[in-house]
Formats: C-alpha cells, sequence, structure tokens
C-alpha cells in the first residue's frame, strides 16, 4: 500500500500547467528519496503508466486508455454511437470514433463489422495522432497538438508510418483541403482508414468518425466510395454538437 501511495503521488505530480516533468522535478514535487522516485519512476514506463522522451516524463498509454474507458457513459459517446451505427449499417465496415487526448487518439466507441475479418479496434486504444487517418484529421484542425507533434521524433509502427515533419505537414495541408483523410497500412499491417473530424459549437475538432477496413476489402476505388459517406456522418455528429458550419 505504502508504494502504491508513492506511485500516486508521482502520477499526481503531473497536471495541466505541467504536463512534462524530469525525474529531478518528480523528486523535488513528491519529497521521495531520488533512488525510490528512480525506480517507481522506471516501474511504471514498463508498465505504460508514464512515457519517457529523453529526460522527460509525461501520462503514458495505460492511464489515458483508463481515462477513455472511464468517460464511456458520457453523452459524447451515446451520441456518436448511434450515428458509427447507421455508418457501419450503410458500409457494413468496422465503424469508430476517436478524441484527441495528448498526443494519442483514444477510441471511445467502435460498431464492429459483422463481416469474417474484422480490425482489433478496441475502446480504450490509443494510437499517436500523426497514426492513421482518424488521428491525421483532428492533428490537421488543431494547431496547438500540430505544433506539439512538429517538435517531437515522429513513431514509427508500420513502414508507411508518416515519419517525417515535411511529410506530415504536406498531408496536413491536403487534409485541411479537403475535410477527410485516407490511410494504408500506416499503424497496422492490413489495415485502411477512412476518416473525418467533428466539430464543437466552438469549432474546436473534438472527435473523428472513421471506418476500419481490412486491406482485402480497401482497394483505392472502394475507400473513395466511402469518404463521402464518412463525412456525412462526421457532419451529422458536428451538427448535434451544435457546429456552426457557415461561422455565423
Amino acid at each position: 500500500m505504502l508504494v502504491l501511495r508513492k506511485a500516486v503521488a508521482i502520477l499526481r505530480a503531473f497536471s495541466h500547467e505541467q504536463p512534462v516533468l524530469t525525474l529531478q522535478d518528480l523528486r523535488a514535487m513528491t519529497g521521495l528519496p531520488m533512488t525510490t522516485c528512480q525506480r517507481l519512476v522506471t516501474n511504471l514506463v514498463a508498465e505504460r503508466v508514464l512515457e519517457r522522451s529523453g529526460d522527460s516524463y509525461s501520462i503514458g498509454r495505460s492511464v489515458l486508455e483508463w481515462a477513455a474507458i472511464a468517460k464511456q457513459a458520457r453523452p459524447l459517446n451515446q451520441l456518436l454511437s448511434g450515428i458509427l451505427n447507421d455508418l457501419r449499417n450503410d458500409t457494413e465496415e468496422t465503424a469508430c470514433a476517436f478524441t484527441p487526448q495528448g498526443r494519442f487518439r483514444i477510441c471511445v466507441e467502435v460498431i464492429p463489422t459483422m463481416l469474417p475479418v474484422r480490425p482489433q479496434t478496441y475502446v480504450g486504444q490509443a494510437v499517436p495522432l500523426h497514426i492513421g487517418a482518424a488521428g491525421k484529421v483532428m492533428l490537421a484542425f488543431n494547431e496547438d497538438l500540430l505544433r506539439a507533434a512538429q517538435r517531437e521524433e515522429l513513431e514509427q509502427v508500420t513502414e508507411k508510418t508518416i515519419t517525417d515533419h515535411g511529410q506530415l505537414e504536406l498531408e496536413m495541408k491536403r487534409i485541411r483541403k479537403s475535410g477527410w483523410s485516407i490511410s494504408q497500412e500506416e499503424g497496422t499491417s492490413g489495415l485502411a482508414g477512412v476518416a473525418a473530424p467533428v466539430f464543437d459549437a466552438d469549432g474546436a475538432v473534438v472527435a473523428s468518425i472513421a471506418l476500419s477496413v481490412p486491406t482485402q476489402r480497401a482497394g483505392r476505388q472502394r475507400l473513395r466510395a466511402l469518404v463521402p459517406v464518412v463525412v456525412e456522418a462526421a457532419s451529422r455528429a458536428s451538427d448535434m454538437l451544435g457546429y456552426d458550419r457557415d461561422g455565423g
């Protein structure tokens, strides 16, 4: 129990004002001996509760996944669920919703395909924002998130993951112009995605709606045919959140 309290003290050191801390920061803020602090931080990183980047630490994917699961009862998830169900029925493919959280996109709702080959997408799944259509459409419309991504090394998951900052910026410009994104095996081999952003009443991107499609059903022509259906679903969600697309 004492170890748990010390680990919780480390996690509570992080805040919106200080989302990134060094080991020295954590030791000073918790009052723990350096050896104890270092040992606990190492264990938390190993369990993905914290994430390390150089000499700095931030909240890790496991915490983000748990937070997403806790959010399932919120109205946004309920609103998107019906839209996703319609999208799945219209396309017969897995329909998903994601929200941005730090450097990641978190899956908050999934309506799976009834077809035999199914993507392994699940509620709470955390993926860096620069990987895949569902993350990139949110990154493209949030300057703060994009600037943060441009300051960091872009993680590579497959050979098709975008890891060059210049290429990512060009992709962002294209998405902002078109309003949608298609990806092919950027995050998972054998999987393609089509996604569009969801905006709230303040015009902020709060989610993305996407189809996750196995590559054997994801020829270029079919993916392009799915774009207007996904865009329409995202537009419905934005309208329900009070988004004024005319800016009036």
